[in-house]
């Protein structure tokens, strides 16, 4: 089910880099890589189930990095602690209260951590057709194996292994040479911005939205609990946000660089194209979005469905002239996937 709300886009003119983020869904399983060459692949169970059953891991893209955890997610029974992995009904690994996890954050799963263990769940991946759990409560509903080797098979080309030794489905004896560099560091130095006083707000909030085209910006509900902002990031540039929808589970807004006595300036945050090509896109309208003033840091969080299962979520830092892209993640099939483990197509170190 795909009901995200799309958001206008703007190409920019960035150039196109080989094998660059993209995000691919094959059957049941979605993966996806990001600028760096690490990749997420996730399994899902079939659409027209309704319980939560879910398979994800990542890979870095260097030369020696290895699968060093799998996360299982279903509809655990309370305070389960034992159980049996199942591949097309017939036991494939004993778990124990070493591999149940109950995360006061994302809530209960189970985790893979022993190579051995790992390597006969990705054997179960390329010949079954479906993982399920008993935990004592019955079978759960399933992980869906279709798509699985396919969606590696993509990962291993994105990061270059094919035909390699550490390939994950077609594997030869060539030796990987996959060794991605990290994206560059990406440093937010604006620090402690100062938060406008309200008449000092009310002032260039009426000014920037006396500027704007007709229809362009909703005015506020006031029966909602909403309402513009503004931060003074330095002595020349003050950041304000506009609202200018609000729906059932999100809240548009658009935000403006106001420096001086120029024209407020609309921002134009840049996000990566999922296709491959490396280009960038750009959003002039977040949805949820909030300003940290303590770290400089904007966000965003667009709910494609009211129980927040699929979406994207960015930051951007702001260096001290614009805002650059920090992190990004998104998927947009609608299949129970939690924000914690969107596949992430942009990365930076903090």
């Amino acid at each position: 089910m795909r009901i995200l709300r799309l958001l206008p886009i703007l190409l920019l003119g960035f150039g196109v880099t080989a094998h660059a983020q993209s995000q691919r869904a094959i059957k049941d399983w979605v993966g996806a890589c990001d600028n760096t060459r690490q990749c997420t692949a996730i399994g899902l169970s079939p659409e027209s189930n309704e319980g939560v059953a879910l398979l994800y891991f990542e890979r870095a893209g260097g030369a020696n990095d290895q699968i060093t955890r799998i996360r299982l997610r279903f509809d655990l029974p309370p305070n389960a602690a034992a159980g049996k992995l199942l591949a097309d009904g017939k036991p494939l690994l004993t778990l124990t209260a070493r591999h149940f996890v109950n995360d006061p954050n994302v809530g209960a799963e189970i985790r893979i951590e022993d190579r051995a263990e790992i390597a006969t769940v990705f054997a179960a991946m390329r010949s079954a057709s479906q993982l399920s759990l008993d935990a004592g409560a019955g079978t759960s509903d399933a992980v869906s194996l279709s798509g699985a080797s396919a969606v590696m098979l993509w990962i291993d080309e994105q990061q270059g292994r094919l035909g390699t030794t550490s390939a994950l489905v077609r594997r030869g004896d060539a030796t990987s040479s996959a060794i991605v560099p990290p994206a560059p560091r990406v440093v937010a130095q604006v620090k402690d911005a100062r938060a406008l006083e309200a008449a000092e707000l009310a002032t260039i909030s009426a000014s920037v939205r006396a500027a704007l085209p007709a229809d362009s910006c909703e005015e506020i509900n006031p029966d909602l609990p909403l309402a513009d902002a503004g931060w003074r990031l330095d002595a020349q540039t003050t950041l304000v946000q506009l609202v200018c929808f609000s729906g059932a589970y999100n809240v548009g807004s658009q935000w403006f660089f106001q420096r001086g006595s120029a024209a407020a300036q609309r921002l134009r945050l840049p996000v990566p194209n999922a296709d491959g090509s490396g280009r960038m896109d750009s959003l002039d309208e977040l949805i949820n979005a909030d300003f940290d003033p303590a770290t400089g840091m904007l966000g965003h969080y667009n709910k494609g469905r009211g129980i927040g299962d699929c979406g994207s979520e960015a930051r951007w830092a702001f260096d001290g002239k614009r805002f650059q892209l920090a992190h990004y993640a998104a998927i947009d099939e609608c299949r129970g996937v939690n924000g914690d483990l969107w596949p992430v197509l942009w990365r930076t170190r903090q």
